[in-house]
């Protein structure tokens, strides 16, 4: 495998535990055989394309999802722009254009990770490519963590977003593995802040 890329392949909006798992596990590969890692992530998500009105809001910007990804291991992150052409792309088709670009001697994945066309290619679909095509797949089981409630609940993008709407800061907190932060521009307001000691 010496200096053949490590790729893991997703959204990683907010990159959450779960995501920080993938990472993990793909440095570990890395590290262990040389090579890159190098994450593949799609932006915007590929709802905004296929049905805009149920599109996710978003966790967090590009730039600090690239940041944290890279604060994580990545050596090289590559967005993906969900175009229709790329989104229509049959899952045989989508995995061949990956190896023909970056030669990876490891895909790793969730458990619960789909692509291609309509999300037709899954698990059992990428240990068979990767059969023909010469690259391993490592599955990283889900990631599960216990909120303030003692709920034990799977973590995904979709979770801490309803948390957050929610006001669930410190249960996002645990799903992130961070304080959840957002960027926005300073513009003048009322001036309210300064009677609270925030101006």
């Amino acid at each position: 495998m010496s200096n053949r890329s490590v790729i893991t392949i997703g959204n990683f909006d907010g990159v959450h535990r779960g995501h920080q798992q993938l990472l993990l596990r793909a440095k570990q590969w890395a590290s262990e055989n040389g090579g890159n890692v190098i994450v593949m992530s799609f932006d915007p998500h590929p709802m905004s394309i296929l049905k805009p009105e149920l599109a996710p809001r978003r966790l967090s910007t590009v730039a600090r999802r690239e940041q944290i990804l890279k604060e994580l291991g990545a050596d090289q992150v590559v967005f993906l722009e969900p175009k229709k052409d790329l989104l229509q792309l049959e899952p045989e088709d989508f995995v061949r254009q990956v190896v023909e670009q970056y030669q990876p001697a490891v895909l790793v994945e969730g458990n619960d990770f789909r692509f291609g066309r309509q999300r037709r290619g899954d698990i059992k679909l990428l240990a068979e490519i990767g059969g023909k095509s010469g690259f391993q797949i490592d599955i990283v089981p889900t990631c599960d963590v216990v909120l303030s409630n003692h709920h034990i609940v799977r973590v995904s993008s979709s979770l801490v977003r309803w948390l957050i709407e929610k006001g669930r800061v410190a249960d996002a907190e645990i799903a992130i593995g961070r304080p959840y932060t957002f960027e926005s521009i300073v513009v003048t307001g009322e001036k309210v802040g300064r009677q609270l000691g925030f101006p």
